[in-house]
């Protein structure tokens, strides 16, 4: 009996997208794993980045508003440096506006002199979607302590948190571990080790970034 549907013959599906007042087709190949001639994984890497791609062309009609924290002071560790320089770097190559939080730059829509409550007022009303605070010394493990507790009591569900800080300093002291950054993870703000960094790592914040922007509640996958 001829097989109708023989196993190396690639097959076409189409998988759809729904959100509110959306609908979005997405076009998949799905094709036969146990063809030794076919990269399976490549495939399926193409096929991430083809429903992402996808998805942020239908759901993502803002900007991405950022604002990132890190020390003012002078930065003497190489490898901190180029993780930041190189982070700004990629949020740009997104088309991310960029504010420096801690008083580094007047941040617009902001009323208030003293920089951290001025980060509060911003967060409120420019829309922000991701605050990034690199957790290094006392001025910004402030700035996340003041943060993280507004978001999450203000219920502000349409910002994202990310923070970095090194394991040296998030171990360093039982009330850190186990108060501010437990807190973090408890509440569902991303923390990433500083030293885990590296390009891959870098492009797994910016991939946070932009799924937290697809599903965001107002005006994203979920609707408002």
């Amino acid at each position: 009996m001829e097989n109708n549907n023989p196993q190396n013959v690639d097959q076409q599906i189409k998988s759809t997208v729904v959100g509110a007042h959306n609908t979005t087709i997405i076009a998949q190949v799905i094709v036969n794993a146990s063809n030794q001639h076919i990269d399976v994984n490549a495939i399926q890497d193409s096929l991430i980045k083809e429903i992402r791609s996808s998805l942020k062309e239908e759901f993502v009609s803002t900007e991405y508003n950022i604002l990132l924290c890190y020390p003012n002071k002078v930065i003497r560790d190489e490898a901190t440096i180029r993780i930041i320089e190189e982070l700004k770097q990629k949020l740009n190559d997104m088309g991310a506006i960029v504010y420096e939080g801690g008083g580094k730059a007047a941040l617009p829509k902001t009323q208030i002199m003293y920089p951290h409550l001025a980060e509060l007022e911003f967060i409120k009303t420019v829309k922000c979607d991701t605050v990034i605070i690199f957790a290094l010394d006392e001025v910004t493990l402030s700035q996340l302590t003041l943060i993280s507790y507004f978001k999450v009591s203000k219920k502000i569900d349409t910002t994202d948190m990310i923070i970095i800080s090194s394991d040296d300093l998030k171990n360093s002291d039982v009330f850190l571990s186990n108060g501010t950054f437990q807190y973090c993870d408890d509440n569902n703000c991303k923390l990433y080790s500083l030293g885990s960094l590296d390009d891959a790592g870098l492009n797994s914040v910016i991939s946070r970034i932009e799924n937290k922007k697809i599903i965001q509640r107002k005006g994203g996958l979920l609707g408002d």
